[in-house]
């Protein structure tokens, strides 16, 4: 696939999209396949000389849910994630589908990944993840169980409920246990908010 420039009839370089400083002239598609792009743009950098930048686009933003019961506990995944090579404990998410709103995929996926059903969504924030050559956004969201059924994984074998009480998630995130930087900036938000409600309740 060759690079595609916009050239006006004077023969000069038109940009086809501005990023900040950066002007856009050219894109290339080198890779789009799981939601994932590899672009490499041919740019008119911030001092006006010419230049390349490569990163990685996910069109379609994601979702995290971070389930709490009424005792108190968490409900986390363990998950064997193929690009590390080995379990690492998450939370359940996924990619939002066209048209779908970020608050009913959370619901969808962590009814699909652990079988819970969820309500009383709270938003926390979207996080950015390697935003150094790559535009990933997760939308974070905190629930409340309802239930706990049949889950439907997309790879049976890869994920397992984790159910622990908070504090121990806590802990989890601050020894490396937990060590997705976006689950434990969540839990870190969410300890914050729990310590101020205690306050308040003081």
């Amino acid at each position: 696939m060759s690079m595609k420039e916009s050239v006006d009839s004077g023969g000069n370089q038109n940009f086809i999209e501005e990023r900040g400083p950066f002007k856009v002239v050219g894109r290339e598609i080198k890779h789009d396949r799981f939601s994932m792009r590899f672009n490499a743009d041919k740019v008119i950098n911030p001092d006006g000389s010419e230049g390349e930048q490569f990163w990685i686009d996910f069109p379609n933003q994601a979702v995290l849910i971070f389930p709490f019961d009424n005792e108190g506990n968490i409900y986390l995944s363990e998950e064997f994630t193929y690009e590390i090579g080995k379990f690492s404990i998450e939370v359940a998410g996924g990619v939002i589908n066209d048209g779908e709103k970020p608050e009913d995929a959370a619901i969808r996926k962590v009814k699909d990944e652990l079988g819970i059903e969820a309500e009383s969504l709270g938003y926390m924030g979207t996080v950015y993840n390697i935003t150094s050559r790559v535009n990933n956004a997760s939308h974070l969201f905190l629930a409340k169980v309802q239930a706990v059924g049949e889950a439907n994984p997309e790879w049976k074998d890869t994920i397992r409920l984790k159910k622990v009480p908070f504090e121990d998630a806590y802990r989890m995130a601050l020894n490396g246990q937990i060590n997705t930087d976006s689950i434990k900036g969540g839990i870190f938000q969410i300890k914050l908010f729990l310590d101020s409600l205690k306050k308040l309740g003081s």
